[in-house]
């Protein structure tokens, strides 16, 4: 999706930001930091995130960010960022969580935690995670898919980790679970997804 694309798509669903103006910001660092030459930034003000330097300049990280002036405790890596200022920037106008914005990787040995963080918040939103394509297979085992759950990749291999026999995943009394365009290899040594009865 270009900017283009999604600027367009915001512009459909315009209700919220009227009288707001939008910046466009290098990387989420860029963000962080950001405020207007005054040191202020107004509520709902919207930008958009070109790419993040932590990730080698990956665009799949971009996106439109809104400012909300209440406080947040921690970030939600890729969603929700605290701004330097009292605020905190809230990644609006998308459809389904990025698993990158997690912090997911192929360079990774087990990218259990990160999954099971993006899936738990794709539950708890009703937001569908999406799996894009990755040079080499993602490892992972032995994390729990939640209930409501819609798992949608681009036939994204992900296989054991050599660090863990268990099952890549697991679905233990869990319903409304949809997986689409994955593939999910247990390299021979671990179920790919074990159902239990609970």
């Amino acid at each position: 999706t270009t900017f283009k694309d999604q600027l367009g798509e915001l512009l459909l669903d315009i209700d919220g930001l009227v009288n707001s103006t939008i910046k466009i910001i290098p990387t989420y660092s860029d963000l962080e930091r950001y405020t207007n030459r005054d040191g202020n930034i107004t509520d709902n003000q919207v930008v958009y995130v070109v790419k993040d330097k932590k990730t080698g300049g990956d665009y799949d990280m971009g996106g439109f960010f809104v400012y909300d002036t209440s406080k947040t405790e921690k970030n939600v890596p890729g969603l929700e960022l605290k701004s330097s200022s009292t605020g905190h920037w809230k990644r609006i106008n998308y459809e389904h969580i990025n698993v990158k914005w997690f912090g997911v990787n192929d360079s990774m040995s087990d990218n259990g935690d990160m999954i099971k963080a993006a899936l738990d918040y794709g539950s708890r939103y009703n937001k569908a995670l999406w799996f894009p394509a990755f040079d080499k297979d993602l490892l992972c085992s032995g994390v729990e898919i939640p209930s409501n759950t819609v798992i949608i990749g681009t036939n994204t291999r992900i296989s054991a980790s050599t660090e863990n026999n268990d099952s890549v995943f697991y679905i233990d009394g869990k319903s409304d679970i949809s997986i689409d365009h994955l593939i999910i290899d247990g390299k021979g040594k671990a179920d790919t997804i074990r159902i239990k009865d609970s």
